[in-house]
């Protein structure tokens, strides 16, 4: 980018890995990603955006609602939008609940991005299944603290295990998670983000304006 920004916002990705109930609650559980990311950037009122997030990965969503943080606009209408705004600003391993169309947290998990590698690859169709919450919670503390049985054992309710590998359908294609490296050309390496979204302010450019 050959552009010296006064500012940017830059904002990840986000899985949607399924859903669960609470009470007569439904909720969402989301992943954000390291990349690919959208970058809003501003410099003496004009705006620039850089999207390379894919359509199935709400990238047209996303895109509008880092504008949205950058320019002061108006950000989301409905929950699922509120739970992607929600996932940006915590960052890591997120349970979101739908209370009367608020997203209103209800567990946060950093990812333990040492002890697994994490695949994604398109799948048409792809459905995420739900889940009792238990399950979610119990997949969330596995990945935090890199206990694969437990993040086995929960990936046995809302995916699949075949040779030591978990696969979850999710909102937008087939999440794998593995606790060693894969050479799969339909796979593309992924690493979850544990760090909300990104404002960067250009304090050299500041200084001379």
């Amino acid at each position: 980018m050959e552009w010296s920004y006064d500012w940017l916002y830059s904002c990840p990705a986000v899985l949607v890995l399924g859903y669960y109930r609470l009470y007569d609650f439904k909720g969402v559980v989301t992943l954000p990603l390291m990349y690919p990311r959208a970058i809003v950037l501003g410099r003496d009122g004009e705006v620039r955006e850089y999207n390379r997030i894919p359509p199935y990965m709400f990238g047209d969503k996303i895109r509008e609602i880092c504008r949205g943080i950058a320019c002061g606009e108006k950000i989301v209408d409905d929950f699922l939008e509120k739970a992607l705004l929600t996932t940006m600003y915590y960052g890591g391993y997120n349970l979101i609940l739908d209370y009367k169309g608020e997203a209103i947290p209800v567990s946060l998990e950093l990812v333990d991005t040492t002890r697994y590698f994490f695949y994604y690859r398109r799948l048409e169709n792809a459905k995420p299944v739900t889940s009792d919450i238990k399950t979610w919670i119990t997949f969330g503390v596995g990945l935090r603290t890199g206990n694969v049985d437990l993040l086995f054992k929960a990936c046995r309710d809302i995916g699949s295990i075949d040779n030591g590998k978990c696969f979850i359908e999710t909102h937008n294609g087939l999440l794998l998670i593995t606790t060693k490296q894969v050479e799969d050309k339909e796979y593309t390496r992924i690493v979850p983000d544990n760090n909300p979204l990104r404002h960067v302010i250009n304090y050299d450019r500041v200084k001379r304006g």
